[in-house]
């Protein structure tokens, strides 16, 4: 049960680039959980605690106030409630910039269940250590139900939304750009005018809002102090979702679908979702977290769905308050821009500026208008902006111009609805 960090001697298979500067230096990793002690051992025994040879690795150091120089003797047992047996974890931290430092903590605990939450803690971590730019897939976005405009006493209290959206005042007051991607499904699975789904899209929306509309507040206080400040919500934040179509040239399908059935909406028009089933956050092009943990307190929980997280990081190419890091996890993200957008231009180069806000939803735009005409079209660029609308003042949420609140090709609303019927524990 040890959460532990191991380095390569050379970048992971399938990381390397042609650029020679990309592929130099070491790998890290480290792996998180959400998991509790009802279906896994964590070993309570101290003397099954055996230590990682951090001090092995470059810039990573084992950290402990008890005694800073000692790496491979010190212990530390915590006492959770009356429970008398000692309890061992490794918490990620860090001081500076130029390394990762790694301490020994107690579980938390809900009730009498011992908790792992560690795979929420290293995202609120990385998303607080930032400094330019986040880029996020997930199959599902519902989170920091306490500062929604609406539904607040829903239990979705994860942090992940409310710290970026911190994160993005906290620039704005200070004058300094910073963007966020973040890349959803068009509506998660299943049929997408089923009331669970619909609810799903409730809280998404709720989450959504909440974050434009504190943006836009920051942004309204940074003009009152600075007149020469100009900005909206989404040069900042942004929502994508990805779609195809195909005209029928090389179709094979024999027996053409029944007229009325979705089966024949679908012949006809040609279009479908790219469902998003990933769970990925890249931060300043530094470090990646990929896993099973989606953005939904089910997640993050920990007293919930079981998920891990794999985080990895080249300790030689991190990110620094000039710039992102342009090592193998900086030519990771691009790719991911270019495989979405089917373009890879120099602007993508550098995420937070402006300038590749502005052109990734230039093309997000494009392709999105193209999904929804009424010709029929080959499409070799997917990433679509989400159907939603921002204003600009108050940062509210609705649905995008011209779809009548619903997805294409459905009587689905946009942003979904409340069923009042179905537990939020079953939806969050």
């Amino acid at each position: 049960e040890q959460i532990g960090i191991k380095r390569f001697a050379k970048p992971a298979d399938g990381l390397s680039t042609t650029r020679s500067n990309h592929s130099t230096g070491e790998w890290a990793c480290q792996l998180y959980r959400s998991i509790d002690s009802r279906s896994a051992d964590f070993q309570y025994s101290e003397e099954n605690f055996v230590p990682l040879p951090f001090d092995q690795t470059r810039n990573v150091n084992f950290f402990d106030e008890a005694n800073k120089n000692d790496y491979k003797e010190q212990k530390i047992n915590k006492f959770v409630g009356r429970d008398p047996r000692p309890i061992t974890q490794k918490r990620f931290i860090s001081a500076s910039w130029d390394g990762f430092e790694f301490h020994k903590d107690g579980l938390t605990r809900k009730r009498e269940i011992v908790i792992d939450r560690s795979a929420h803690d290293a995202l609120v971590y990385h998303i607080r250590r930032a400094e330019h730019c986040l880029y996020m897939e997930s199959q599902y976005f519902l989170s920091s139900s306490q500062f929604w405009l609406q539904d607040k006493g829903v239990k979705c209290e994860n942090l992940i939304a409310s710290e970026i959206t911190l994160k993005i005042c906290q620039k704005i007051e200070a004058g300094e750009r910073f963007a966020a991607y973040i890349v959803l499904p068009m509506w998660s699975e299943g049929l997408p005018s089923s009331a669970s789904v619909q609810e799903i899209l409730h809280w998404q929306s709720n989450t959504m809002e909440a974050m434009y509309s504190r943006i836009a507040s920051s942004i309204k206080q940074k003009k009152a102090k600075d007149e020469s400040f100009q900005a909206k919500p989404t040069d900042y934040l942004n929502f994508y979702c990805l779609g195809n179509r195909e005209t029928a040239k090389g179709n094979e399908a024999t027996v053409l679908p029944k007229k009325g059935t979705p089966e024949e909406t679908l012949w006809r028009t040609r279009r479908h979702l790219i469902y998003v089933h990933s769970k990925m956050t890249i931060v300043d092009d530094a470090v990646a977290l990929i896993g099973s943990a989606n953005i939904n307190q089910r997640s993050l929980d920990g007293a919930r769905d079981s998920e891990i997280v794999m985080g990895c990081w080249q300790p030689n190419h991190l990110a620094n308050k000039r710039s992102t890091a342009k090592g193998d996890v900086h030519g990771f993200r691009l790719q991911c821009f270019a495989h979405t957008t089917g373009k890879m231009e120099d602007t993508f180069r550098e995420p937070s500026n402006l300038e590749c806000v502005e052109r990734i939803n230039a093309i997000a735009k494009e392709n999105w208008e193209r999904f929804v005409q009424d010709e029929v079209c080959e499409m070799d660029s997917y990433l679509m902006s989400y159907p939603i609308q921002v204003d600009e003042k108050n940062g509210r949420v609705t649905a995008k111009k011209g779809t009548g609140s619903l997805f294409p090709d459905t009587n689905a609303k946009i942003l979904g609805k409340n069923s009042w019927l179905l537990p939020s524990s079953l939806t969050t």
